[in-house]
């Protein structure tokens, strides 16, 4: 069967949408005695979840674990901001950014950084989870002693979605979170858009 102008559409969307994860930057600007910090999700990040309650966004290899695991719970708005399949943007309270597990705890290793809720988000098999783009931002002060980076950071590598940070249980397939957008995909999707609609009004 020929596929329909509206099909092709919605594949070439769905294209450029799956390209935004990877296109995404997570930057921490970590607080000073005078001067605020921020967590910056520079696009939405998209995980499709395996199903489960979701209550933490761990960040692979965040850093090599120090031996002790510190906590940041200091954040202004303090709701974070996402999505269930495209629908409206819905919130859950922020709970702590941990910075290393520095233990194995279920799917989360040692040099782990997770961004955990206060209350859990239910999901389906197959939904897709989306962190929207967003600045949280640090107080000035705020900075545990001893908190594992000491310097802000671009974070670039793999992020998923667990349970929570005492269980561990992983509730979405690998994320690949990158600072470097990629030019091509977006000209590669704006072309077909392009070729289509000169197609409709031949």
């Amino acid at each position: 069967m020929k596929p329909t102008l509206k099909s092709l559409l919605a594949s070439l969307v769905l294209a450029a949408m799956s390209a935004t994860s990877a296109d995404a930057a997570v930057i921490v600007t970590l607080p000073t005695v005078s001067t605020a910090g921020s967590i910056v999700f520079t696009q939405d990040i998209h995980f499709t979840s395996t199903g489960g309650s979701v209550g933490a966004v761990v960040f692979d290899e965040w850093v090599t674990s120090d031996g002790s695991t510190n906590f940041h719970s200091s954040f202004s708005p303090s709701l974070l901001s996402y999505s269930l399949n495209g629908g409206a943007t819905a919130t859950v309270a922020l709970n702590f950014f941990k910075d290393n597990n520095n233990a194995l705890t279920g799917e989360i290793t040692p040099n782990d950084g997770s961004l955990n809720f206060v209350s859990s988000v239910a999901t389906s098999p197959g939904n897709v989870f989306t962190l929207k783009a967003a600045t949280y931002t640090l107080a000035a002060s705020s900075l545990p002693a001893g908190f594992n980076p000491q310097a802000g950071q671009t974070f670039t590598g793999n992020a998923f979605l667990v349970e929570n940070s005492k269980s561990g249980a992983r509730r979405s397939a690998n994320t690949s979170v990158g600072a470097v957008p990629e030019p091509s995909r977006a000209l590669l999707v704006l072309c077909g858009l392009s070729t289509l609609a000169f197609r409709r009004r031949k």
